[in-house]
């Protein structure tokens, strides 16, 4: 795959830039350089971005890499022109954006776009337009997946020389994100946790044990023991407590069965003699409840009378009710005649009216006669009448028709002449017009040179603040350097005391030790007349004197390390003042020149709310302005309209003024026929309303004569048969009352002959009273029997209870209860040792069964998991060949890989070095398996690539990156990949290890294979002749151009 074109729009820094690669076809080497953040590296990602929708790197989406000056209404496009196996291809592609509506207000959120088109030759073979089916196509191509893609075509090459000089773990954790080995460590891993899980569950179970054979309940003779002795005597200890506890518990559970029988005994003894003076007690009571009964004799006798009285009430009640109910039908009757006569009584004056008002309607007859003579006559004078209202009318809505023309034709002629004075502004108004729309486009520009500012005023107080940060933390760093100093001071003074005292010391106690005639160690003299001696004083070790040193060393470390710190940044703040400064200048003069500034303003804040306040008016105006547009353009845009209805309307107007003169001519003819109408009728009557209401009158007056003879008629009827009724009404009434009255008599002498026997009255209220009280009754003759039968019952029982106790006396309960105590105590005290030492039997039982069965877990577990601790240490690597089963297979990949690499740089070097794997086992697992050796011919030698140089290193690390791109390529099905990008690494090496690399890549068999070097290094720049050169333009813009120098 080689790129041919690739554009760029609103994406990164590019407005709308286009990289032509064709002029680089021939070319085996060029240089992408700009300065830092000008774009350098996202032109890889607007290749990535184009083959598979991602940018190159992880932690960016492609919507992130929108271009923040973008216009809101213009998309984010890449287009990329590619050959891959003498074919072409063109895919374009649109992130997913939002962007700004075009022809209303408000924004609308853009899905991701994408189209892939494949020509043969010049000829367009086929064109896929669905975001799915490119991605699907172009893996189809291409065989690799982003990340295969971005490691075979983007080399980071300060990465492979880290990577070339890391250890074992460091290359583990690079080769296993690009060979996808996290199965093998994961495995290792999760067996691991597994062998650490059944440890885990070993030592819980042997502290279960523990913890069981501190709950179990000893005996006060064992327990003292149980602390001394190991787990399997104090399980040989509890087994034999268990057997002991046994049969204690059986001696105790006879004990207590022998004391619950006596308690038993006791008990039901003094359950006996409670019952036996209970009955004493109740035979007492008997008798003083007989006394009792016998002196309510006389009350009994009384109420028995009175229930007998109360029944023979009782069978009088049908007849004293006979007696009432003939009374009230009595007084029902004379009142029902009462009425009757009564209504009767009306009936016949109202039969007396009708009478009268009957004669009167006679009288009235000539009258009702002459009203229909009237009404015959003048209903045939109606139709002349109503032909004159009918001529009326329609002479009426010819004259409102006329009015109606005549107010639409003025209506009309005033629009029209509305419309001719609309026309004649718009025609003014197509004038002012193109000076509006040259307002509008100044203000655009000025709003979006102000916007622009705006956003460079923020960059600059953000980095202002920045360095104020700097300036606080450089004040603390100083502070920090001055302490450090005293410390190293302080620290000097007592190391230098130390060491004297302690070598004054030394010498001493080698004086000491001198043999007579024995040569001095320092001067060499025979003779020792004043040998040196132990200073007063504490002695110094020499252990007290290193950490001493290691003090002064430790302080001199942070000076040196704080001092070159500042110097650090001192220089950093130095030049990012300097940027600041110059970024404010630039700025300032830049407003200037747009008149926006007249005079420099000192502060950053003044002049963010300059360009504030001058965005706001410009904001403003430009509001102002595209209103009048927009209000003035819909006016000219309703011209035409409004021609066309200044055309309709004159039309409309003709015709209207044609139909008035017609309507009008109607209307006078109509007018004159109606005066000739008007001769011909009747004076007495305006017109046919008031002839209608006078033939209404005396219909109504003819109806109402004949209603009220019929209503009179029918009413005269209706009371004869009233008064007829009535009549035979009231006779009966009168026979009912007569029948009435002979039953009330009768009934009423009954039981005045039964009361006066009783009673001795024939007064009906004692009667009644008795009446009242019948309800009593039952309730009365409960008592009387209740009475007696208690009574009778009460002498039984007496006679029973009294035969029952007649040889027996009554017990003592105190001392019958005293006895029953002790004997219960005595049974709590047998039965509380049985619990205890069933409790405890029952407890340590429970814990003997469960410290058994842990025993025989752990034995069964231990087995298993040092057969499982011998395969994990294998697969982890931390056996003693220190090489794990992921290290292993990934020292087989790495081995390829350095194959590769070894061609790479056999003619990268003239022949001179080889790579290869390091054979001894390393110290550590960090440095075992992975570790890369150097063979340098001309020494004839291997050795640590470690000692390579700078520019030796470059040549290795890169062999290594176009090996990996190999590997790659060919695990991907051999696909070809005639595009490299070497991005960075070049900034770290010196000039002559520049050179070297420089060299390298030149030597490269590259073939067809295009290689550009991502860089900002200056001698590549006067080295390498192909060149794309990236500069910034302000506002966060950049530009790319193609350079070539000879």
């Amino acid at each position: 795959m080689k790129p041919l074109k690739l554009t760029l729009t609103n994406f990164g820094p590019y407005v709308a830039q286009t990289f032509d690669f064709e002029r680089l076809r021939q070319v085996p080497l060029f240089l992408i350089t700009g300065k830092t953040g000008s774009g350098k590296t996202t032109i890889f990602d607007g290749l990535t971005f184009a083959l598979y929708g991602e940018t190159a790197s992880e932690d960016r989406s492609a919507a992130s890499l929108r271009s923040d000056f973008a216009d809101p209404q213009s998309a984010t496009t890449v287009t990329l022109e590619f050959e891959h196996q003498d074919r072409r291809y063109r895919i374009y592609r649109a992130p997913k954006q939002t962007l700004a509506k075009k022809r209303s207000h408000g924004l609308r959120e853009m899905a991701a776009v994408a189209k892939l088109e494949i020509f043969a030759g010049d000829e367009k073979q086929a064109e896929i337009t669905k975001v799915r089916d490119v991605n699907l196509k172009i893996a189809e191509i291409l065989q690799l997946n982003r990340q295969q893609f971005v490691q075979i075509v983007l080399l980071p090459q300060g990465d492979f020389r880290r990577f070339l000089m890391s250890d074992s773990n460091e290359k583990e954790a690079i080769l296993r994100k690009i060979f996808q080995t996290q199965l093998y460590q994961r495995w290792g891993e999760t067996l691991h946790d597994y062998w650490k899980t059944q440890q885990k569950e070993i030592t819980q179970q042997q502290t279960a044990i523990e913890q069981a054979f501190k709950r179990v309940n000893w005996k006060p003779d064992s327990a003292a023991l149980e602390n001394e002795l190991p787990t399997a005597d104090q399980l040989k200890l509890l087994k034999a407590q268990q057997t002991a506890d046994q049969a204690d518990l059986q001696q105790l559970e006879m004990e207590k069965q022998q004391a619950t029988t006596k308690v038993q005994v006791q008990q039901n003894k003094l359950t006996a003699g409670q019952k036996l003076n209970q009955q004493f007690v109740e035979f007492q009571q008997q008798q003083q409840k007989l006394v009792d009964l016998k002196q309510q004799q006389t009350a009994m006798e009384q109420q028995a009378a009175q229930i007998k009285l109360l029944e023979w009430a009782q069978q009088q009640q049908p007849l004293f009710s006979r007696e009432q109910e003939l009374i009230q039908r009595r007084q029902a009757a004379e009142q029902k005649l009462k009425a009757a006569r009564l209504q009767q009584n009306k009936w016949q004056q109202e039969f007396e009216q009708l009478q009268q008002q009957a004669a009167d309607l006679t009288d009235q007859q000539p009258l009702q006669k002459q009203r229909e003579k009237e009404q015959i006559l003048l209903s045939e004078q109606k139709d002349q009448f109503e032909k004159a209202a009918k001529t009326q009318q329609q002479l009426q809505a010819k004259t409102h028709h006329v009015q109606q023309l005549t107010a639409e034709i003025q209506t009309q002629q005033a629009v029209l002449a509305k419309l001719t004075e609309k026309l004649t502004q718009i025609d003014q108004l197509q004038e002012t017009l193109p000076e509006l729309l040259q307002q509008q486009s100044q203000f655009k520009q000025q709003k979006l040179q102000l916007q622009q500012f705006k956003e460079q005023l923020i960059v600059l107080q953000n980095q202002q603040q920045t360095n104020q940060i700097a300036s606080v933390d450089l004040e603390k760093l100083q502070t920090e350097l001055g302490e450090a100093k005293q410390l190293l001071s302080s620290q000097q003074t007592n190391y230098q005391q130390l060491h004297d005292l302690w070598l004054n010391n030394q010498i001493a106690v080698l004086a000491a030790q001198l043999s007579p005639e024995a040569p001095c160690p320092v001067c060499g003299s025979l003779t020792h007349p004043h040998p040196a001696v132990v200073t007063t004083g504490k002695p110094i070790s020499k252990a007290q004197l290193s950490a001493a040193e290691k003090n002064k060393n430790q302080a001199q470390a942070t000076v040196n390390s704080l001092t070159a710190l500042i110097t650090e940044k001192q220089q950093a703040q130095i030049k990012q003042t300097a940027d600041l400064k110059q970024a404010e200048q630039d700025l300032i003069q830049q407003l200037q020149q747009l008149k926006y500034l007249s005079e420099p303003l000192a502060e950053l804040t003044e002049l963010t709310k300059l360009v504030k306040e001058q965005l706001n008016k410009c904001t403003t105006a430009l509001a102002d302005v595209t209103q009048q547009l927009t209000d003035k353009q819909q006016l000219i845009n309703e011209k035409s309209q409004l021609k066309k209805q200044q055309t309709d309307i004159q039309q409309n107007l003709t015709a209207l003024q044609t139909k008035f003169q017609t309507k009008n001519d109607q209307q006078q003819r109509l007018s004159a026929s109606l005066a000739e109408i008007r001769q011909g009728l009747p004076a007495e009557f305006a017109d046919l309303a008031a002839l209608t209401a006078h033939l209404t009158d005396l219909q109504q007056a003819i109806a109402g004569y004949q209603q009220k003879v019929q209503q009179n008629q029918q009413q005269s009827q209706q009371l004869q048969q009233h008064l007829a009724s009535g009549a035979s009404l009231a006779e009966q009434t009168e026979t009912d009352l007569t029948a009435l009255n002979s039953q009330w008599q009768n009934t009423a002498q009954q039981l005045d002959v039964l009361l006066k026997e009783q009673l001795q009255t024939t007064d009906r209220q004692p009667l009644e009273k008795l009446l009242q009280q019948l309800d009593q009754l039952p309730h009365l003759r409960q008592q009387q029997t209740d009475y007696y039968q208690q009574l009778a019952a009460l002498k039984a029982q007496i006679a029973a209870q009294q035969k029952l106790l007649q040889d027996q006396q009554p017990l003592d309960l105190e001392q019958a209860t005293q006895t029953l105590r002790q004997l219960q105590q005595q049974l709590t005290a047998v039965a509380d040792q049985y619990q205890a030492l069933y409790d405890r039997q029952l407890l340590n039982g429970s814990l003997l069964t469960e410290i058994t069965k842990g025993q025989q877990a752990i034995q069964q577990q231990q087995t298993a998991i040092s057969q499982l601790a011998q395969l994990v240490t294998a697969v982890s690597g931390h056996s003693e060949a220190k090489l794990g089963l992921e290290r292993y297979v990934l020292r087989q990949q790495l081995i390829m890989i350095l194959q590769a690499a070894n061609q790479h740089l056999q003619q990268l070097s003239s022949g001179r070095y080889w790579l290869r794997l390091h054979q001894e086992r390393g110290n550590t697992l960090a440095n075992t398996g992975l570790e890369i050796d150097v063979y340098d011919d001309h020494v004839g030698q291997v050795r640590s690539v470690h000692t390579l140089s700078g520019g030796e290193s470059f040549i290795a690390a890169l062999s290594l990156a176009l090996a990996l791109g190999e590997i790659i390529q060919e695990q991907a099905g051999g696909v070809s990949i005639d595009t490299l990008f070497v991005d960075e690494g070049f900034g770290s090496l010196d000039r002559d290890s520049l050179i070297t690399a420089l060299a390298a890549l030149e030597n490269i068999e590259s073939g067809s294979r295009m290689i550009g070097i991502i860089s900002h290094v200056e001698l590549l720049r006067a080295q390498i002749p192909y060149q794309l050169q990236i500069t910034q333009q302000g506002q966060g813009q950049s530009q790319a151009k193609m350079v070539i120098r000879e």
